[in-house]
């Protein structure tokens, strides 16, 4: 049984057509377990119920691939923090600077 040992806590990666995410393990019963709002199987980590377009692929995650995911979030936070932002409580100077900024790492 590839998943016999997972424990609440444990980390997986969640995969759909559409997106990737973290998930940690909320409740383990003897032939199932939970991890992002989906149930698994633990002997094949087949997702119990679910339909075409709901459905989810279940793996482990490595240092690598939850640091990745996790800069992603921070991204798009930021992004979303700069998105809300008034140009006009920038001075020029300040905005010019910025505008160095950006097409010194983006030409």
């Amino acid at each position: 049984m590839r998943y016999e040992n997972v424990k609440i806590g444990d980390e997986f990666l969640l995969s759909s057509r559409m997106s990737e995410r973290l998930c940690k393990v909320t409740k383990v019963t003897p032939k199932r377990f939970e991890c992002g709002g989906s149930v698994f199987n633990k002997e094949n980590g087949h997702q119990v119920g679910g339909t075409i377009y709901s459905h989810v692929h279940i793996s482990t995650v490595t240092d690598e691939q939850k640091q990745v995911k996790i800069n992603e979030v921070k991204k798009r936070q930021l992004a979303k923090k700069l998105s809300e932002v008034s140009y006009r409580t920038f001075s020029l100077e300040q905005l010019e600077s910025i505008e160095n900024f950006i097409t010194s790492i983006n030409p």
